[in-house]
């Protein structure tokens, strides 16, 4: 993995290579953005369910709340005991296709029904 951090001024950049997976950040870190999944800190944490995890669910829904935190869900029904912890990184490698996320801000929802779907912002 390499990594190059600049300092948080109006043109920080933070690169992350692992894989194929690459991940970005160039925006001010000062104000509201459009952001992506890919975009974020690759260290984030990321709910989502032990189901999708042991990839017994295909995720379908992505959300960005309010405070900026993220939430990759599947189509299936889950208990609050299903929730897991991860990171962006480890997200992204188990899901590349999270990668073609849209901008998106705080409060909106992205949506698909099939991995090889695009997405949809839904609010």
């Amino acid at each position: 993995m390499q990594i190059i951090a600049y300092t948080d001024d109006e043109s920080s950049v933070l690169l992350a290579a692992n894989s194929s997976i690459a991940l970005e950040r160039k925006h001010n870190c000062k104000n509201d953005y459009d952001m992506t999944l890919k975009s974020d800190e690759f260290w984030k944490p990321v709910v989502t369910t032990k189901q999708v995890l042991a990839g017994d669910d295909i995720i379908t829904c992505v959300i960005l709340d309010e405070e900026g935190d993220w939430e990759v869900l599947g189509e299936e029904d889950f208990e609050d005991d299903d929730l897991d912890v991860v990171s962006v990184e480890d997200i992204l490698a188990l899901d590349p296709t999270l990668a073609l996320l849209p901008d998106m801000v705080p409060g909106q929802t992205c949506v698909r029904t099939r991995p090889e779907e695009a997405w949809t912002v839904e609010s």
